[in-house]
């Protein structure tokens, strides 16, 4: 990878928001362009983006339905899921979605970035 992914995060709770940003903006292989706190703020996105982390609880339009808009007009967009629930049922909706992979980040070895990285690196990305 010659440049740093362009990252776009999306979770209503401003404490939730800025860790993940921060968290990214640690890692070289990624650049936050954007942080919002609503569902419709990230659907409407309109600056290129490579990669997103949307949270669950993301106010406004559903976290599913952002990922749906973000995968239909940001075309090859790696999407990342944060919740602080887990579930058959909610890693279901996320992969229906679009979402690439989904992450409990209440789990002491959850880690957001290093999961992100491996899904937007992935050969068949």
């Amino acid at each position: 990878m010659t440049s740093a992914l362009r990252t776009l995060v999306a979770a209503g709770e401003a404490p939730v928001r800025q860790v993940l940003t921060w968290l990214l903006e640690q890692d070289p292989r990624f650049v936050v362009v954007g942080s919002v706190g609503r569902g419709e703020e990230a659907a409407g996105w309109s600056g290129p983006i490579e990669a997103a982390v949307v949270d669950l609880a993301v106010p406004g339009l559903d976290a599913f339905a952002t990922v749906r808009a973000l995968r239909e007009h940001h075309r090859g967009v790696t999407v990342l899921i944060v919740a602080t629930v887990d579930g058959p049922y909610f890693r279901a909706a996320a992969s229906e979605a679009g979402a690439a992979g989904y992450v409990d980040r209440s789990r002491a070895e959850a880690n957001p970035v290093e999961l992100l990285a491996a899904l937007c690196l992935r050969p068949d990305a």
